[in-house]
């Protein structure tokens, strides 16, 4: 095989808990549940004839400085690849917008890579791959329903097929600073509080109620960004009041996302978002 098309599927954090326990990275430990959604990029790589080459094409990210380009140069010198690669990514999914785009990307190369190359490699050896690009890519080679733990390094697949979410997503134009940021900034006396949603969402997500998994979904950022950037807060009060059955923050923000009864609620509720200038996407969790 010379050349793979594969999606790069969105990431949504359905349970994002930070734990109050430091590794020596300076990061908190956590407990994800995580999910992806059917907003996704389309990657495509090949090989080329070409030795030692990395080309990454993109409408909306640099050559060589995104975590594709990162992720192809660590499978290459980790496996003494000879080849060149192509990667062309077509975006869609929002950059720094909390739902793992640049991660998703990554971790669809390395997983393109691996289907090319006809490499031998286990989850467990891509876990180790991934861990070197970052916390968000080690879930994103797995992906499905997953458990994530540790340092993001341990991802679970939870045995459950993902109920359909109606999930509208509202992204603000604001530049949403680091995950580091983020993580500088929350109080280590609020981590930890909410961890007993977790069972609950799991059992909400064995049940497929829709209305039990949006009263348990939960982020530890919130709290942060929302002190910090208080108009997400005005998005999540909206987004209660044209009928969301809960509303969160994506990962570290900046955005805000709400899960709809039905496909008609959601897209009613986009249209006061969308005239006051907002990006908005209706889209649906991944049912695998």
């Amino acid at each position: 095989m010379k050349k793979v098309t594969l999606r790069a599927y969105a990431k949504l954090n359905l349970g994002l808990n930070l734990l109050p326990e430091k590794t020596t990275s300076g990061y908190y430990k956590v407990y994800f549940i995580n999910t992806q959604l059917k907003l996704s990029d389309r990657v495509k790589i090949k090989k080329l004839p070409t030795k030692n080459d990395i080309i990454v094409l993109s409408d909306e990210i640099e050559g060589k400085s995104n975590l594709a380009y990162e992720a192809a140069k660590t499978i290459k010198e980790r496996y003494n690849l000879a080849e060149g690669i192509e990667i062309k990514i077509k975006k869609n999914i929002p950059i720094k917008a909390g739902l793992g785009g640049g991660s998703s990307d990554a971790a669809s190369v390395i997983n393109g890579m691996i289907e090319i190359f006809a490499l031998n490699i286990d989850n467990g050896e891509k876990l180790q791959l991934a861990k070197h690009l970052g916390m968000d890519v080690c879930y994103c080679t797995i992906g499905g329903l997953c458990e994530v733990k540790g340092i993001g390094d341990e991802v679970y697949p939870l045995q459950i097929r993902t109920p359909r979410l109606n999930i509208l997503l509202i992204i603000p134009a604001n530049t949403k600073p680091s995950t580091g940021w983020a993580y500088a900034r929350v109080r280590e006396e609020d981590l930890g509080r909410n961890i007993d949603k977790i069972n609950k969402l799991i059992e909400a997500l064995k049940e497929g109620s829709i209305y039990n998994i949006a009263k348990y979904i939960h982020n530890d950022f919130e709290r942060v960004m929302i002190r910090e950037f208080p108009f997400l807060n005005d998005i999540k009060e909206a987004m209660l009041k044209y009928g969301a059955l809960n509303a969160s923050l994506a990962g570290s923000g900046l955005s805000i996302y709400g899960i709809f009864e039905t496909k008609k609620l959601m897209k009613a509720a986009a249209i006061p978002f969308r005239k006051r200038g907002f990006r908005v996407i209706c889209t649906e969790t991944l049912n695998i």
